[in-house]
């Protein structure tokens, strides 16, 4: 017999007081239900061996509690708007910071901040930084109303071998087995501990007759020689074990710590060796908003502002004037702030707009001052009409919406995972052929796409970009 009105009025009846609100016992209701299907995956999990007493479930339903029932939730003054209404307004009057994905969050303004932009954490302005950008501005009346182009850029975890030291950028020279290039080659027959520098003990050796040395490599050996996932898994299922038998009430989650032992006076993970060659840090992938590819390039260390801004320097060096009028990039912010601060002329400051895709632009701090002005994908206060579209729906609400799809380069990250493995194995090469070939092969499947969708640009898109439409 399905459940009605009468069942859920003998609940409240039964097992809540008289003197709550019917607003508060709906809403205690709706928080219970939240409840059950997280309590029942925590069961699920806690049956499985050797589990933690307290799941990742488990913590989720405390947190869920501990805000359900907060000072804040049970103030009735505080839901002017109705059990689950907006409070966005109310909560814009006190000055909150609300998630990205509300009007509130999307303010541009710096005195939509409130008292977070003013706080010492927030990080100030680069004084260099234009107050607008010209290619964003209104044309003049009867002048070609013009267009604009959205670049994305991000960085896969794609990876090949190169040179075993750190600020060493060469590819191998040996890639079956070696661990240095053609320059450093003669580091073969040093001491992998920097910086001994001693002799190696016997040819193909990679430590120098320091008993110390060698037992610290062979307890290397001994911890990453057969490294492998359900290890790391099991490692990891300890490490939470660990953790809920001290009682840490600290966020317990998935870590996994190196643990070897000192060698004299360092620690184990601060030991600098050559024992395996290193990695670059990732692939660096730009194309346009549409998918098509634009160029890519590596970073070797780490995906840092310099690296990035080198990157872009040298796709856009022989084609200065066709630089995209915007870059959504998950790290923008920073990359805005180190351009203006490291170079006060650069060209990218006057001739692009860099914004964060808006999938990174929720996890954001909210007191970035320069994320929240200038980085916004989707300012609401129309500061930006290029970014943002009004548009009317099919039941004839008008709402607003991006201009442009700032998630591609996740799209084509998510592609290039089907060939990961084999471009790990490859010489550097290789997988610079092997890269472009897929950059160009993606091209031709993407240009078929838009094709078949009858989404290319018309002769009717040119006339008004050109001041040819006489209705403009």
């Amino acid at each position: 017999m399905p459940a009605s009105v009468k069942d859920l009025i003998l609940i409240l009846q039964v097992f809540f007081p008289r003197d709550l609100a019917l607003q508060q016992g709906l809403y205690v209701l709706a928080v219970i239900i939240s409840l059950y299907p997280i309590l029942r995956l925590h069961a699920n999990q806690h049956r499985e061996p050797r589990q933690p007493p307290r799941t990742g479930w488990y913590k989720s339903a405390a947190t869920l509690l501990a805000s359900a029932f907060s000072d804040e939730s049970n103030n009735l003054e505080a839901w002017p708007s109705g059990l689950g209404g907006d409070r966005a307004e109310e909560y814009a009057e006190k000055g909150a910071i609300l998630g990205s994905n509300t009007g509130v969050a999307n303010l541009t303004e710096p005195e939509a901040l409130g008292d977070e932009a003013n706080s010492p954490n927030a990080a100030p302005l680069p004084a260099n930084l234009p107050e607008s950008l010209p290619q964003l501005e209104a044309p003049p009346a009867g002048s070609p109303r013009g267009y604009i182009r959205l670049a994305v850029m991000d960085g896969k975890g794609i990876k090949h071998r190169k040179c075993a030291l750190d600020e060493c950028k060469f590819p191998l020279y040996n890639y079956k087995n070696g661990r240095f290039c053609e320059t450093h080659l003669d580091l073969r027959n040093k001491c992998g501990i920097i910086p001994c520098g001693l002799p190696v003990r016997y040819p193909g050796a990679v430590t120098c007759n320091s008993q110390s040395h060698i037992d610290w490599h062979k307890q290397y050996e001994n911890r990453f020689s057969r490294l492998s996932f359900p290890g790391v898994q099991r490692v990891i299922r300890r490490q939470q074990i660990a953790q809920a038998e001290e009682g840490s009430t600290q966020p317990r989650g998935p870590t996994l710590r190196v643990e070897l032992h000192g060698l004299g006076d360092m620690p184990g993970d601060q030991v600098v060796h050559t024992f395996k060659a290193k990695s670059i840090h990732c692939l660096q992938t730009v194309q346009w908003a549409c998918g098509v590819p634009i160029g890519w390039g590596k970073c070797y260390r780490s995906e840092s502002a310099s690296q990035v801004l080198s990157i872009l320097n040298n796709i856009w060096a022989n084609h200065p004037d066709f630089r995209p009028s915007c870059l959504a990039y998950d790290n923008a912010c920073d990359l805005l702030r180190y351009i203006a601060t490291q170079n006060a002329t650069d060209v990218w400051l006057t001739t692009t707009k860099f914004i964060v895709d808006a999938w990174h632009y929720i996890g954001h701090k909210a007191t970035d001052v320069v994320c929240r002005t200038r980085c916004n994908p989707a300012p609401m206060d129309g500061s930006q009409p290029d970014l943002v579209l009004t548009e009317e729906d099919s039941n004839g609400q008008v709402h607003q919406t991006r201009a442009f799809n700032t998630e591609t380069a996740e799209q084509l990250n998510s592609w290039l995972n089907g060939f990961e493995s084999q471009l790990r194995q490859m010489s550097d090469v290789n997988y610079d052929f092997f890269v472009h070939v897929l950059m160009l092969i993606y091209a031709e499947m993407t240009e078929k796409k838009i094709h078949a969708k009858d989404m290319e640009l018309t002769d009717e898109f040119w006339d008004r970009v050109n001041g040819l439409d006489v209705d403009i």
